[in-house]
């Protein structure tokens, strides 16, 4: 499976979706996910950010998903420091009906208070088994991960 290729476009934030036009669209590299717990699958999809150490879930989520409340750990990002709480957490990138790689449970985080960030992608575990190429100069911007 070594050298196995997903591409996704960059895409629009949620936000900005729902306009005809945005004034000022934004794109990021925003990929489908599927988080699962307790025997549920739930396809979402999540921001891939290099600057991140591991994988953040928004507290709206973890508490829809009924995510156990492990130790308490502090929860840095730019310019902000919160309390959070370590969980376990199935992740797979890609969809459950197309191409796709599971990474399994992982190691997670998810904030004490909802920040109004989307889940995040961190170096952990995604950049231990993917080099990552962004291809944000090209017209139609998109993010390769390439399985090492």
């Amino acid at each position: 499976m070594s050298g196995t290729t997903f591409t996704f476009p960059y895409r629009l934030a949620p936000s900005q979706r729902k306009l005809k036009e945005p004034e000022h669209p934004i794109l990021y590299p925003l990929i489908p996910v599927v988080l699962s717990f307790g025997g549920k699958s739930y396809p979402m999809e999540a921001l891939i950010d290099s600057g991140a150490d591991r994988v953040l879930i928004p507290r709206q989520i973890a508490n829809g998903m009924n995510l156990p409340r492990g130790k308490e750990t502090l929860i840095t990002g730019v310019g902000k420091k919160g309390i959070g709480f370590e969980t376990r957490i199935g992740i797979m990138i890609g969809s459950l009906k197309a191409h796709s790689y599971d990474f399994g449970a992982i190691d997670a985080v998810y904030p004490e208070v909802e920040s109004g960030i989307p889940i995040l992608l961190g170096r952990s575990p995604l950049f231990d088994f993917f080099e990552i190429t962004f291809k944000q100069y090209l017209d139609k911007p998109k993010v390769v991960l390439t399985l090492m």
